[in-house]
């Protein structure tokens, strides 16, 4: 096993936390420009850098069918602008923009498909980072209270799902806010707790290598 970090990268908390895991554990760890496959190697960096590495653009699937009971608000599907204002971000592709308001749309942002959601406001944000349908770790990322623990959430994964789950407070109910692939994902627990990071990528290259070969 060795890490490949997104040259671009490299000040940021998740390629530190990667960098002082290898040295520690005398594991190979790379710094580079272009995200060529390499054997054996997991790759850390920008959604773009990641997809290249693995060759291969993974579909969103923000709402997983395991989670319908946590989505409160109109959330629909839609392959052109729609006429009512709403948040709305790609469907084809992570960040092919930032979600944003459906009236602020420019340039190529104005070609779908799309996921639009009622516009509503969180009180407060959180991550959970899950794997092998267990949860490993779970950290507000968003609101007055981000330095106590959020709530546990009872909630069965499958035993296929693997990736990183938000969560918000809307008018007191938990309500999903999306999920994503285990990639790319900011880490919020901090340089101390990177272990559990360093777990939640190594399950989640295996679960995207697994993916890239059914």
């Amino acid at each position: 096993m060795q890490f490949i970090i997104d040259k671009s990268q490299i000040n940021s908390c998740e390629s530190k936390i990667i960098h002082f895991y290898c040295i520690k554990n005398n594991i190979k760890c790379f710094y580079k420009e272009r995200s060529d496959f390499v054997e054996n190697a997991i790759p850390i960096g920008t959604v773009d850098f990641v997809q290249n590495f693995y060759g291969k653009n993974f579909i969103p699937n923000y709402y997983p069918e395991f989670l319908n009971r946590f989505i409160g608000r109109k959330i629909w599907n839609f392959s052109e602008i729609p006429i009512e204002e709403c948040f709305i971000k790609p469907a084809d592709k992570y960040k092919r923009f930032e979600g944003k308001i459906s009236s602020k749309l420019v340039g190529k942002e104005r070609a779908g498909p799309y996921w639009c959601s009622e516009i509503v406001n969180f009180q407060k944000e959180w991550r959970v980072y899950a794997a092998d349908g267990e949860v490993i770790a779970s950290y507000y990322y968003l609101g007055e209270e981000e330095e106590i623990l959020p709530p546990k959430i009872n909630i069965r994964f499958p035993k296929s799902f693997c990736g990183a789950i938000d969560f918000g407070l809307l008018d007191s109910k938990v309500e999903l806010i999306e999920s994503h692939h285990p990639f790319a994902c900011g880490w919020y627990g901090g340089f101390s707790e990177g272990k559990k990071y360093i777990d939640w990528i190594i399950a989640g290259h295996n679960f995207l290598l697994a993916q890239i070969n059914k």
